[in-house]
């Protein structure tokens, strides 16, 4: 019986990647967007397991990248671009009037305080954020880790995710797994998975 279903925010829940952003950082640096991720996905992934503070985060990234700090606009174009998707926190208010209702998250502490004011906090039993948790998906551990304190065994729980990688390593931890493309997909997934209780 499913119990829980677990939704990711940046791909999910707001309309953003940091795709858009090494765009952004592409053109400023122009240093080739492939050399840009080498450089600044490492220093994300500290940033998102809070091994790393915002200000060392903004050094090190300027330096790497042979850009000014105030170039850098890490969080400025996170604010002026992100978009909270409204059909999916639609989705997420019909599940929770019979359901748990979670999201997980790979977020440093920045991005997920200027969010989680937007995304409707209340319609969360659950807030896992991987800045807190010093876990980050795809992870095995971190779904272990999220079930466990819900309570739940892993196949009740349903995870959302807009990245194959992290859809795949749910499955691998047991927990029914859904890539996101858009709203009405996510409906007709949910749907077919409650169906075959």
């Amino acid at each position: 019986m499913i119990k829980c279903f677990i939704f990711d925010i940046g791909g999910v829940i707001i309309k953003y990647t940091n795709a858009e952003y090494y765009d952004y950082l592409n053109v400023v640096s122009r240093i080739g967007k492939a050399q840009i991720e080498a450089n600044i996905e490492p220093l994300i992934a500290k940033l998102e397991m809070g091994e790393m503070d915002y200000r060392d985060f903004e050094d090190k990234a300027s330096t790497m990248l042979k850009i000014d700090k105030n170039e850098l606009r890490w969080m400025d174009f996170f604010k002026k671009n992100m978009i909270v998707n409204k059909d999916v926190l639609g989705i997420i208010r019909e599940l929770g009037k019979k359901h748990k209702v979670a999201f997980l998250s790979n977020v440093d502490k920045p991005r997920y305080l200027h969010v989680i004011k937007l995304i409707h906090p209340e319609l969360f039993d659950y807030k896992f954020a991987s800045c807190y948790l010093r876990m980050r998906k795809p992870d095995i551990e971190v779904y272990k880790y999220v079930v466990q304190k819900m309570g739940i065994k892993p196949n009740e729980a349903v995870f959302i995710d807009d990245r194959k990688e992290n859809v795949y390593c749910a499955k691998v931890a047991k927990l029914h797994g859904i890539r996101f493309t858009d709203a009405k997909a996510l409906e007709k997934s949910i749907a077919k998975i409650l169906h075959q209780e």
